[in-house]
């Protein structure tokens, strides 16, 4: 069962280890400042992540 919660921090280290994890095409939005730029666009936007039991599966922004 997917569960669906809204995006905050307590998310955002699993989120980018989703990120990261789909390869360096995503490398704008998980490396160096960019990192720093995408979260603050994460805080500032409504962002919803999807759980798999306790994985993170996905996430829309």
């Amino acid at each position: 069962m997917i569960t669906v919660k809204r995006y905050g921090a307590d998310h955002e280290s699993t989120l980018f280890a989703l990120i990261k994890n789909e390869g360096e095409e995503w490398k704008s939005y998980w490396g160096g400042e960019s990192s720093d730029k995408y979260k603050a666009a994460l805080k500032s936007s409504i962002v919803y992540v999807a759980y798999e039991r306790d994985i993170l599966c996905g996430y829309c922004r």
